[in-house]
């Protein structure tokens, strides 16, 4: 990426990010074929905490807090992955598909609103209704692929819990990026996360670290955990945090939407699952809303690009 402007890199790392997440659906369902959720989350984080180490250990990262008000990364890991992954799970569970869905795409309107009120940025009306259409895209995409069952209000307000967890995590990661690196955003995010889950698998199967340990030898398991913790972890959360410093909320968060095109082809590819007229309108309408939001004249313009980021030079 050089010679490009520090936009143009984080408008990539957006892209690049969300295309590992579309696949990390793929790799999840094939994981939970072999393990329970709580045993994929902790191997998952585990992986990405052991790689974002060795990371730190190299000297290409660094990991520093001194000086700095530390207390703000424990309430960014706090939103996400700790209270995200939690409440997302749980909705999930206890919804069907398609609401769940459409629930999580409204993560970047709602960022788009928490943005203007806390952090004072201003997205434009092109940009809003780009947003709107986007989202919309998600959505025709979701309800075609819709699927039975019941929507509780226990999974309702999981799923308002995950996308305010969300939108928390956006506000706190922007608004601590002219402090803390991309890396040291992600390696405390995750830190948090591996010891939690860990506490968590290993409460719900009585202290027993086998069951930690053997879905290792199943290489259904052992391949999407990977995928999951070294790519769809510590790389795209770290491209995340790296967006996030260098454009508004608005920018960033609407990349999420590139998700579910990626997770359409990669069921159409490896799932053979169907692709009709309906999702190819809605991924278009996902492509045209993304280019839209960043292409569109802005009256905010992030001001922190000039301070960030120097460790990672």
């Amino acid at each position: 990426m050089t010679g490009l402007s520090q936009e143009w890199r984080a408008m990539l790392a957006g892209m690049f990010c969300c295309t590992i997440f579309g696949f990390s659906f793929m790799f999840s369902r094939i994981a939970f074929t072999v393990a329970p959720l709580s045993v994929v989350l902790a191997n998952r984080f585990f992986v990405a905490w052991l790689a974002l180490s060795v990371m730190a250990c190299s000297g290409r990262f660094s990991f520093r807090l001194r000086s700095k008000r530390w207390p703000r990364l424990l309430l960014l890991a706090l939103f996400e992955p700790l209270i995200y992954f939690l409440c997302e799970s749980w909705g999930v569970q206890l919804t069907n598909a398609s609401f769940s869905a459409v629930m999580i795409a409204l993560i970047p309107i709602f960022s788009l609103l928490f943005g203007t009120l806390f952090l004072h940025e201003k997205a434009s009306l092109a940009q809003t209704l780009f947003a709107l259409l986007s989202i919309s895209g998600v959505i025709l995409i979701s309800l075609i692929g819709s699927s039975n069952g019941t929507v509780s209000l226990l999974g309702f307000l999981a799923l308002l819990g995950a996308i305010a967890a969300a939108v928390g995590f956006n506000v706190i990661s922007r608004w601590i990026s002219d402090e803390f690196s991309p890396f040291e955003r992600t390696y405390a995010a995750f830190t948090m996360g591996f010891i939690f889950f860990t506490f968590l698998a290993l409460a719900e199967n009585q202290g027993d670290i086998q069951a930690l340990l053997q879905p290792w030898h199943t290489p259904n398991f052992v391949v999407p955990v990977l995928y999951l913790g070294l790519l769809s972890s510590a790389t795209a959360y770290m491209l995340y945090n790296y967006a996030l410093t260098y454009l508004t909320i608005t920018r960033a968060s609407i990349f999420a939407n590139w998700t579910t095109v990626v997770s359409v082809c990669a069921g159409v590819v490896f799932l053979q699952e169907p692709f009709g007229p309906a999702q190819a309108a809605g991924c278009l309408m996902i492509l045209v809303g993304l280019y839209g939001v960043n292409r569109s004249p802005r009256k905010a313009v992030h001001q922190k690009q000039e301070a960030a980021l120097s460790t990672e030079k």
